[in-house]
Formats: C-alpha cells, sequence, structure tokens
C-alpha cells in the first residue's frame, strides 16, 4: 500500500508542479518587462530545473529498470543513468534559491539596485549550474545511479551490499566490496547533494531572519516619517518584496522538511514507510509552491477590482 501510495501522490504533486513552473517559464519568457529583470531571470532557471526534474518523476516507470520492482517499470540501464542525472543535476535548484535569497537581501538589506545587481547575475547562474553538472556528471562516471526508493539516483547496488568504505574499516569480513554499481553511494549522497543542501537551508534562515528583522525595523522607521504620501504606496510595494522573499524561503524548507527528517531517520534505523511516502510527495511540490508566491500579487491586485469577472479570472 505504501508503494502504490507513494506512486500515485508523487505523481500527482510532480504533475502539479510541473504546470506550476510551467506557467513561470511562460510569464517570464513572453514579457519583455520581466526578462529585463534579475529576479525573474533567476525564477526562470529555478522553473525550468523543476519542470525537467517533475517530468521525469512523472514518468519514473519509463527510467526505473525492469528489475527494480518498482510498480509498471519498463527501462533500463540507460534509461536508469539518465533520470539520476538529471535528479541530481537539480541540486542546483536549491544553488539557485540561495541565490535568490542573496539577492533579495542585498536589495532589501543593503539597498542594492538591479543595475548592481546584475553585475553579479553571472555568478548566480554559474556556480549552481556548475555544480549540478559536475556532481551529475561524476556521479555517472563512477556508476552510481541505480534503483532508489521512488526513482533512480545515487543508490547501492545490490542495496546491501557492503561499501569499500566499510571494509577499509574492518567492519567485515570481506576483502573487498560487495557492490556491482553504486559503490560508497551513502558518502557520495551526502556530499552531492544532502550536506549543499543543509547547507542552503541554513543560509536561507539567516537570510530570511535578517530579512525579517530589516522589515520590521524599516516599517517603525517609516511610521515615524510618513503616513499618507506618495511614499506609502512605494513602501507598499517595497515591503510585498520582502514578504516575497520569505515566502520563498518558507515553501522551500516545506519541501525539503520530509526528505530530511527521512535522511536523518536512516542514519539510525530503517525509515517508516509514512514518512518515505511524505518525502516523496512533498519533494515534487517545489514548482507548485513556488507558482503560487509567484503569482500571489497578481491574484491579490485581481481580487480588489469591484468587477465580478475580475474576481473570476484572478
Amino acid at each position: 500500500p505504501a508503494d502504490l501510495a507513494l506512486f500515485f501522490l508523487q505523481k500527482l504533486a510532480c504533475i502539479l508542479s510541473a504546470v506550476g513552473s510551467l506557467m513561470i517559464i511562460s510569464q517570464v519568457t513572453r514579457s519583455q518587462f520581466n526578462r529585463k529583470k534579475t529576479q525573474q531571470r533567476l525564477m526562470l532557471a529555478i522553473s525550468i530545473i523543476d519542470f525537467q526534474t517533475s517530468i521525469v518523476w512523472i514518468f519514473t516507470p519509463l527510467f526505473m529498470p525492469a528489475y527494480s520492482g518498482y510498480p509498471w517499470a519498463l527501462g533500463n540501464r540507460a534509461s536508469c543513468d539518465t533520470q539520476g542525472f538529471i535528479v541530481q543535476f537539480s541540486s542546483a535548484g536549491f544553488l539557485y534559491m540561495c541565490c535568490l535569497q542573496f539577492m533579495y537581501l542585498l536589495m532589501i538589506k543593503y539597498g542594492w539596485k538591479e543595475r548592481e545587481i546584475t553585475k553579479l547575475e553571472k555568478w548566480f547562474h554559474t556556480i549552481p549550474n556548475a555544480f549540478g553538472i559536475v556532481t551529475a556528471t561524476t556521479a555517472l562516471v563512477l556508476k552510481q545511479y541505480n534503483a532508489a526508493n521512488w526513482d533512480c539516483w545515487i543508490a547501492p547496488l545490490p542495496a546491501d551490499c557492503t561499501s569499500s568504505y566499510e571494509v577499509n574499516k574492518g567492519n567485515t569480513e570481506l576483502t573487498e566490496t560487495d557492490c556491482i554499481r553504486g559503490d560508497m553511494a551513502n558518502i557520495f549522497r551526502f556530499a552531492f547533494f544532502f550536506a549543499p543542501l543543509w547547507a542552503s537551508i541554513l543560509f536561507c534562515i539567516v537570510t530570511m531572519i535578517v530579512v525579517h528583522r530589516t522589515m520590521k525595523k524599516s516599517e517603525l522607521n517609516f511610521q515615524k516619517k510618513y503616513r499618507y504620501s506618495q511614499n506609502s504606496r512605494n513602501r507598499q510595494v517595497s515591503d510585498e518584496v520582502k514578504k516575497q522573499s520569505i515566502r520563498y524561503s518558507l515553501a522551500f524548507f516545506i519541501v525539503w522538511t520530509f526528505p530530511t527528517l527521512a535522511r536523518i531517520v536512516q542514519f539510525f534505523k530503517e525509515v517508516h514507510p509514512v514518512l518515505v511516502v511524505l518525502s516523496g510527495t512533498t519533494i515534487g511540490l517545489q514548482g507548485f509552491f513556488n507558482a503560487l508566491i509567484y503569482f500571489r500579487p497578481r491574484y491579490a491586485k485581481c481580487v480588489k477590482h469591484k468587477r465580478w469577472y475580475n474576481k473570476v479570472w484572478a
């Protein structure tokens, strides 16, 4: 039952995420005004990564090897490597989220303008993509991609094999590893994915705290100087930017809470099937949450209109 629940719930989550990401991609690419903004281009990159990852998760049965035991698996070794590469490259997504939050920090805390942010933008794209490509290629060359819980990713084959790391430590009677593929998979998973993920979460937490404190401080200072003026309307726009920063961080935390808990539990004992289902479901919702946040200002603007069709359209 848990396997089937994971199968269907993850597909539903990924469909919602793919649609949400595609909406953002369309919104940015079709608008010249949006394409001129660094924040919009970063959201475009995040959405492209999420869209391609959601698509390969939707069609996981086509990638998983037939011998994996995954429901309706039709794939082979080459297709498994393909999905593993794309999934590992998605690690660029949470580094992009760090870049987005760093951009918000520069704008909100230090008052940077768009032209100043643009000078750093090349690094906002170079670092995440370089990390994703290098780690995904390295794992491919080292034959790390195998059938895992719900997709092909870095995993040992067979699942209960003894890694060369354990052999070298003397924790087994074996003289060499019995892993056919995915030797030291746990180390590579941590180094290539979970370590940078948790570092990204920590960075976003710190950034969110700084942004929140800056918001509170600036609100108090502003209330002392202005009450009813054009500056008040400008202030509302500025506050909305700050709130968007916090919303993107919160969505990022929600998506990765259960996968993080599952990984921590795995260090000590077998992960409960319910936690596996929750992890596999929420991990596919990033694009959906991003779309809710991205289109929220437009929705809020539309529902203010008194005409009924504006509310229906929103």
